[in-house]
């Protein structure tokens, strides 16, 4: 089932890329072991972050598909690898749930720092009143049970877009939704123009 779940948040993000951001340069951090993501979508440049990502990943990763890819600890200072403005768009899909809340709040701060300005944060994460439906489907080894056992915050759409505000994102400049029937949060954040700011 998961490949399936993943196919739809990849479908979701997608329809969230405005067209004109896609010749610019395209953040997934949190990719899991291999990047089915940014391997799946059109971006002139493509980077992604995982610490699950192994040596010989990185290296198919960059020879093959021309993605630079890092292993490494998203919740720890990591994205300071990267200049300010340097992406028009990151994607945290199914991320925001395995990080602590303080975590996250770090992590989508340094990510508005990252973008250009109009540049777009896009996240999904189980919406909160799912966390014991999936328990039950780990138990059932429906979804990958060490994955849900790594679930630490557990967000309503509300939560999400009063995290978003509090990392920097203007609340007007932010869309908070759900799909499939309401089990999953999607935002979409743009970071302003410091000239409008």
């Amino acid at each position: 089932m998961e490949p399936f779940l993943a196919r739809q948040r990849y479908r979701i993000a997608n329809k969230l890329i405005r067209p004109e951001l896609r010749t610019g340069r395209i953040l997934d951090i949190g990719c899991g072991s291999w990047p089915g993501f940014v391997l799946a979508t059109s971006f002139g440049q493509k980077c992604a972050l995982d610490p699950a990502l192994t040596d010989e990943a990185i290296r198919q990763l960059a020879q093959d598909h021309g993605i630079e890819a890092a292993r490494l600890d998203i919740a720890s200072a990591a994205l300071s690898r990267y200049p300010a403005g340097a992406f028009s768009v990151i994607t945290m899909l199914a991320v925001a749930e395995h990080l602590s809340q303080e975590d996250l709040v770090s992590v989508l701060r340094d990510a508005a720092t990252l973008l250009e300005d109009g540049g777009v944060l896009i996240l999904t994460t189980p919406a909160r009143w799912v966390d014991p439906i999936l328990r039950g489907m780990a138990r059932l080894h429906l979804v990958s049970p060490e994955e849900i056992e790594e679930h630490k915050t557990l967000l309503t759409p509300r939560d999400v877009r009063t995290l978003l505000e509090e990392a920097g994102f203007p609340r007007e400049d932010a869309k908070v939704g759900t799909f499939e029937f309401g089990m999953n949060i999607y935002a979409r954040a743009t970071k302003r123009s410091q000239k409008t700011s």
